[in-house]
């Protein structure tokens, strides 16, 4: 596959991840010298919450629910999720307190990365075989310029198909992280000293 898409994907990878780990440092350094520390607690229940609603894509697509349109929930889950996931890496912060809620922040982190591997990666991929398809349709080539298109379209359409895949990888990282936060949030209510 050409370097020069993947490049691409990166840039666009990279404009929802950065951003994603700096607003992290930014907010988790400003309760560190503000000395508000027990403030960022309020935002785990926060984020659980918008993650929870981003869930309304799956229910969609499962026809669970009829509420919208697919592809309007589908930026309304990325959006959601994204948000949802800084507040709680503010929530948990950058101190390692205590093994369950880091496991657990470890699984938001890998989930929230492989829905932006499908996001990006993916999306892009089949949009470049299309636009290859389109144009091995519209020219007349020499056999040596079609067997070299060809060649690049099956590693193209191998390539796509192996990043279809990320769903059979998605789908029990969300499951895993969703049993880490209730096994997480189950915890605090039980042994939490509640004054």
């Amino acid at each position: 596959m050409p370097f020069s898409v993947l490049k691409k994907d990166y840039r666009s990878f990279a404009l929802w991840v950065v951003p994603l780990f700096a607003a992290t440092l930014f907010f988790d350094s400003i309760f560190a010298a503000a000395n508000l520390r027990h403030f960022s607690r309020h935002f785990g229940w926060i984020g659980t919450l918008l993650i929870g609603l981003s869930f309304s894509y799956s229910l969609r697509k499962k026809k669970i629910i009829k509420l919208s349109r697919a592809r309007t929930l589908l930026v309304f889950h990325e959006y959601l999720a994204w948000l949802g996931t800084l507040f709680i890496l503010v929530h948990g912060g950058l101190v390692v307190r205590a093994w369950l809620p880091w496991l657990a922040l470890v699984a938001l982190i890998v989930t929230t990365l492989s829905g932006l591997v499908g996001k990006f990666l993916l999306k892009q991929v089949v949009a470049n075989l299309r636009n290859r398809l389109e144009a091995k349709k519209n020219q007349q080539l020499s056999p040596a310029e079609q067997a070299k298109l060809d060649s690049r379209l099956h590693e193209e359409a191998k390539t796509a198909e192996n990043l279809g895949r990320w769903r059979n990888w998605h789908k029990p990282l969300v499951l895993f992280f969703v049993l880490l936060t209730l096994t997480h949030i189950f915890s605090i209510v039980a042994l939490w000293g509640w004054r």
